[in-house]
């Protein structure tokens, strides 16, 4: 009976997952993303494949047969990256827990290894998949060896093959011969490129046919070929794996361990790969312990006054603790809290509000209760908290009438400033990674799908240590993470700016913003009329009815039945892409430009009308969630719903911004940053031209329009000045000619033009832009103007994509980051003045420059005269800081202040 193997090309999967996972380090800092790469897709091959054995094969670390024959043979191949080095240990170490076969051979590459190894086994009868997209192996293929290609994600026989690359698999040797191989060195006949290559292979149908029939050839290609023999007989036999000596070693793939055991779950713990836990802690073998330490903590269920009174004093002794909440609903004003955790060095208290009856009969004390006894204690400024994104347990406890001052350490926010670029900051992640100690899951504690119950149905005992832990590893994390902190020079950023900041968020979340719910029930049933009809005209075009939700049977209609140009295909299925990228290009037949409004007015309708419908609560306010552990810069992001991606004026004739209204006898306000972030590209660039045109309050725009691309390159100033100001702003974020190209419809050539035009009049930004880059190179991180400190390890890679990328975001993160600090510094003044003034006006949104306030009409002059001198002067810079200031009814009908 035949049985399938599978043959890991292991150098190329190794390469791929460190490129595609660059930013992925444990909370250490330690770099995972090869790691991690590797160990899923194997994971995925293994689930969805499921192969009767597997081998991985790497290069070995000797130079090969290869370098004798040509000494320049790879020579232009930079070294790793050490951070890629650093992982391979850790792959060799999960292919061992795996039962993986790994092979490496004395002086061969992973290609001659797979070479031996699928020839054997298919001579045994067995079908091989080779995991790869290194063209040199697809030679292989025959009746029982295939490429299982990891971007196609497809299995290719000899036809795929043909299909994809237009040469067959005997014919791969020949065609690679003629290009030659830039990665690897092979010369290859230069000047016959890959469309030149498939055209002889065509024409000729192999090498040796063309060198018996070159007079037969094209002019231009008989002379190529004989000025190159010599290198397309060297690139020849470097390609041709049969030339290959043999391989005195035996391979044997052995059956692998189809199992999840426990030292494998350790090993995912000891990188924690949270992800891979969940997915396989259910099916392991062997379950393993709950937690890998246990705690040096005393648990404590508060039941009595008596109890609640000595903990009191304690609080009192101590002067600091952590707390967490337990709650029914994440919004706070739906949640009912079911009870609440305080810890110290060595204790934990819980203090149960919500259970069941089997819990009931010891406790004599409720909420009311706690909060007589020690919300003053949670208000006092001088006993200092601590804890686990604080901000949800503030404001749970703001909404049910106990104030929380004194908020002095959060480990969330910790890890977020020493690790921006992590995904997440999750609690049970960090104590994974620093305690070696594994929290219960929720998903543990009440079950899943059916079989969940309500957190109050969980036993006291259970809940209480699940809640317990929470604060008490909180407190733990900080003491750890606060290290960091200062070895990173974060405390002032940390203690000055995020940790004040918890609290004003805090009270933007709890205040909301009114909405007009008549104003979104109406404009969502006209926009339902204006779907129903646009769907009807389409169908009308199109002659027959589809589902215009879907991808493939748009493309059906518009490449197939009505042969519109195809502007390209997805890159996993082959099908035909129907981005919005690719209706603009189409835009210009009128079936396109319908279906563009009909993907317009169905977002708008589900994401800006429906969607704030559903997040209103019971006073007509919608309350998102304004998140500061999340952008890798530093700026704030908006969740549930997401004010920060409202659209500005009208779209499809509804203005969603008139959706967000004042209180019945009160205002708005919008305080709106003008052009920070190239204001702060003036102060860190120092060019004079920018200096200037801030100094005397130009139109940046029009200054640019004016100074840098004269009067005669557009007709009318109006388009120039929109012209000036995309390429102002594509300066700015590094984009380079192609993306500007794409912006201003202009050719390659103009868009580079334009950039250089742009860098000869202020050579000030492209020095500057210079110097961050090359720092960087030094030291693979970025600094704003707090402080705030960024790693860039993309700027260090081999690949010249990634390394372009990480060049924009080291510019983007100086610029960005810091006009980001800024607007966090106004903020916290702000707050301070009005909480001084005791006025009642609030902050209700934060919106990327600019901030809105709520406000009666009394405070007014006072408002704008804070917030104006605040947002001005929050930091010096070399050039003065503008606010633009607007009032109004409705956020979408504000009027300027003058």
């Amino acid at each position: 009976m035949s049985e399938t193997i599978f043959l890991i090309d292991g150098m190329y999967l190794l390469f791929s997952s460190f490129y595609s996972n660059r930013n992925m380090r444990t909370l250490k800092g330690e770099p995972t993303g090869a790691i991690y790469g590797f160990v899923t897709r194997v994971e995925s091959i293994i689930r969805d494949v499921q192969p009767h054995r597997i081998g991985v094969a790497f290069d070995s670390k000797e130079k090969t047969f290869r370098h004798q024959w040509f000494e320049p043979y790879k020579a232009k191949r930079l070294v790793p990256p050490e951070e890629l080095v650093q992982q391979i240990p850790l792959v060799k170490e999960y292919l061992a827990l795996r039962g993986i076969q790994l092979f490496e051979a004395s002086g061969f590459e992973a290609d001659d290894v797979i070479a031996a190894c699928s020839t054997a086994e298919a001579g045994k009868g067995n079908d091989v998949l080779i995991f790869s997209a290194d063209k040199d192996l697809f030679q292989l293929v025959d009746d029982h060896i295939f490429i299982f290609h990891p971007k196609l994600k497809q299995k290719l026989d000899a036809s795929a093959v043909k299909e994809h690359f237009g040469v067959s698999p005997r014919q791969i040797v020949d065609y690679l011969s003629l290009t030659g191989d830039t990665s690897d060195n092979i010369p290859g006949v230069p000047g016959i490129g890959e469309k030149t290559a498939l055209k002889i292979i065509e024409k000729f149908q192999s090498l040796d046919n063309l060198l018996n029939n070159l007079d037969e050839a094209d002019e231009k290609i008989k002379k190529k070929i004989e000025n190159n023999r010599e290198s397309l007989q060297i690139s020849r036999q470097l390609i041709d794996l049969a030339n290959a000596p043999e391989i005195k070693e035996e391979f044997l793939i052995k059956p692998f361990k189809d199992e999840i055991t426990p030292q494998l779950l350790d090993f995912y713990r000891k990188l924690s790969f949270s992800s891979l836990l969940k997915r396989f802690e259910d099916t392991a073998k062997t379950k393993p312990e709950v937690r890998t330490t246990t705690l040096d903590i005393k648990y404590e269920i508060i039941k009595n006054a008596h109890q609640l009174k000595q903990l009191k004093e304690k609080i009192r002794e101590e002067k600091y603790f952590a707390f967490d909440l337990e709650t029914t609903h994440l919004e706070f004003f739906r949640a009912e809290i079911v009870g609440l955790s305080i810890s110290f060095k060595s204790e934990g208290y819980y203090i149960p509000f919500l259970y069941s009856k089997a819990d009931a009969r010891d406790i004599t004390i409720g909420f009311d209760d706690f909060k007589k006894e020690l919300a003053e204690l949670f208000a006092a400024p001088d006993i200092k908290k601590t804890g686990h994104n604080l901000k949800f347990d503030i404001l749970h406890l703001r909404h049910h009438g106990i104030e929380v001052n004194g908020a002095a350490d959060d480990s969330m926010v910790m890890s977020y400033l020493i690790h921006p670029n992590r995904r997440a900051h999750n609690l049970k992640d960090l104590t994974l990674e620093f305690l070696k100690y594994r929290q219960v899951e929720y998903d543990e504690l009440v079950g899943k799908g059916k079989e969940q119950k309500k957190l109050i149905a969980v036993d006291m005992e259970t809940l209480s240590k699940y809640c317990i832990d929470d604060s008490y590893l909180s407190l733990k994390l900080v003491d750890i993470l606060g290290k960091s902190i200062k070895e990173k020079a974060l405390e002032d950023l940390y203690t000055n700016i995020e940790m004040p900041l918890v609290k004003i968020l805090m009270e933007m979340e709890y205040a909301g913003v009114r909405v007009d719910v008549d104003f979104l029930k109406r404009a969502a049933k006209t926009m339902e009329e204006k779907i129903d009809s646009i769907e009807q005209e389409i169908y009308q075009m199109a002659g027959y009815r589809l589902n215009l939700n879907s991808s493939q049977q748009l493309g059906e209609l518009l490449f197939e039945k009505m042969n519109l140009p195809v502007k390209k295909k997805t890159r996993k299925t082959k099908s035909y892409s129907t981005d919005i990228e690719v209706l603009n290009e189409l835009k210009e037949f009128p079936i396109v430009a319908k279906i563009i409004d009909y993907r317009t007015y169905k977002k708008l309708l589900s994401t800006y009308l429906i969607g704030l419908l559903d997040s209103v609560d019971n006073s007509s306010r919608v309350h998102s969630s304004f998140n500061q552990t999340v952008t890798a810069t530093g700026r704030l992001s908006s969740s549930d719903p997401n004010l920060q991606n409202i659209p500005v004026g009208e779209v499809a004739g509804i203005n969603v911004r008139d959706a967000f209204i004042a209180e019945e006898g009160k205002f708005l306000l919008a305080a709106d940053y003008s052009q920070i972030e190239l204001r702060v590209m003036a102060h860190f660039s120092q060019d004079p031209n920018l200096l200037e045109a801030f100094a005397r309050d130009f139109d940046i725009h029009q200054h640019t329009a004016d100074t840098v691309f004269g009067d005669d390159l557009f007709s009318s100033p109006k388009e120039k000045r929109k012209r000036a100001k995309i390429i102002n702003f594509s300066v700015l974020y590094g984009s380079g000619p192609y993306s500007l190209s794409k912006e201003l419809g202009v050719s390659f050539k103009e868009a580079r033009n334009f950039i250089d035009m742009y860098y000869e009049k202020h050579a000030g930004v492209k020095a500057f832009m210079d110097e961050v880059i090359a720092k960087a190179e030094k030291e693979p991180e970025v600094k704003t103007i707090s402080g705030r400190r960024r790693d860039i390890p993309e700027i260090l890679s081999s690949n010249r994509i990634v390394k372009e990328n990480g060049k924009r975001m080291a510019i983007n993160t100086v610029i960005q980051g810091s006009a980001a600090d800024i607007i966090k510094i106004a903020m916290i003044n702000i707050h301070r003045k009005m909480e001084q003034a005791g006025m009642k006006s609030k902050l209700v949104m934060q919106v990327h420059d600019e901030l809105v306030f709520e406000y009666p009409p009394g405070e007014e002059r006072q408002l704008l005269q804070i917030v104006k001198e605040e947002m001005e002067n929050a930091v010096e810079l070399r050039v003065p800081l503008k606010v633009d200031l607007e009032t109004g009814k409705t956020w979408g009908s504000l009027k300027k202040v003058i």
